[in-house]
């Protein structure tokens, strides 16, 4: 059975926040999500999985309707082998963005590895 690692080029994977490099530093007070989720970025990136889950939560704290946030979190906890809440987050983002094709691309591949199939899907 095939182990997901947590990508080594992580901010390649999540495009749909920004264009622009994640940051490397704190989001100040009052940032946005999107700011929180750059940070995640960059901590997942460098393998600190706690510190960019906990990034993930603020950006959820900040905004709950950001998909990013909730497809992002769900890496880092696959990776620390939570594979039902990694399932839950996936089905989170799905669920604020119904086009939101990597979420349903992770979610399947996840499903895969536990050996649940599911009934293809059409994209909106």
């Amino acid at each position: 059975m095939a182990v997901h690692r947590y990508p080594r080029n992580f901010a390649a994977h999540e495009s749909r926040t920004s264009q622009q490099p994640a940051s490397p530093t704190a989001p100040a007070p009052g940032a946005d999500a999107k700011s929180y989720v750059d940070f995640g970025i960059s901590n997942g990136a460098k393998g600190e999985l706690d510190a960019a889950i906990e990034a993930f939560n603020n950006a959820i704290k900040i905004d709950p309707k950001y998909a990013p946030a909730y497809y992002n979190r769900a890496l880092p906890t696959h990776s620390k082998k939570n594979q039902d809440e990694a399932i839950s987050n996936y089905d989170q983002a799905i669920q604020l963005d119904s086009k939101y094709k990597e979420a349903y691309y992770q979610r399947g591949s996840l499903n895969g590895q536990k050996g649940i199939s599911m009934r293809p899907q059409r994209f909106p």
